[in-house]
């Protein structure tokens, strides 16, 4: 069990690490961000999946295994992303980069616990919701805060990346 357990575990990081990355990545190459804000642009991405799985887990999973699992998983993700992103840089300054990434973790959490609904109703609009908000903070990043085109089409993208990456399944199998 303890084995297949991690194996489940390191199975989810990678998908959300590898889709966070995959958006960084797309849009570095596109030229919407540069190298210095690649980092940035990976770990918004990473905490929106991990804060999704957060939510979804409480009708999954018992409050006593979820307060054992999704914490490691939070770490693991971070630890993964950093090291995969910064594995040449040296020790301490990963560290710090862990540190700091953690940290931003849990006040992302705050920020987004805010937002009652992820999409928002139909008559309502997007306004005012956690996918909304997301990419309206990605557009800011890219400097297009006022590019409305960009906040709806950056939804696509988040919308695709969670399609791939399946937390709730991920999330079952982890139960």
């Amino acid at each position: 069990m303890f084995r297949k357990d991690e194996k489940n575990k390191k199975a989810f990081v990678e998908v959300l690490v590898a889709n966070s990355q995959s958006i960084a990545r797309a849009m570095l190459d596109d030229g919407s961000i540069d190298e210095n804000k690649y980092l940035e642009v990976l770990m918004e991405h990473l905490y929106l999946f991990l804060h999704i799985a957060d939510r979804l887990a409480y009708s999954i999973i018992t409050e006593k295994r979820r307060v054992t699992l999704l914490p490691g998983i939070f770490d693991l993700s971070i630890r993964f992303a950093v090291e995969t992103t910064c594995g040449h840089w040296p020790d301490d300054l990963k560290t710090n980069i862990y540190n700091e990434c953690i940290n931003n973790l849990y006040s992302s959490f705050n920020e987004f616990a805010q937002y009652k609904s992820f999409l928002g109703e139909t008559e309502i609009g997007p306004k005012n919701t956690l996918l909304w908000e997301f990419c309206k903070n990605i557009a800011r990043i890219r400097g297009e805060e006022n590019n409305v085109g960009s906040i709806i089409g950056h939804g696509w993208v988040v919308g695709i990346a969670l399609k791939n990456i399946e937390i709730r399944s991920h999330l079952e199998e982890l139960k």
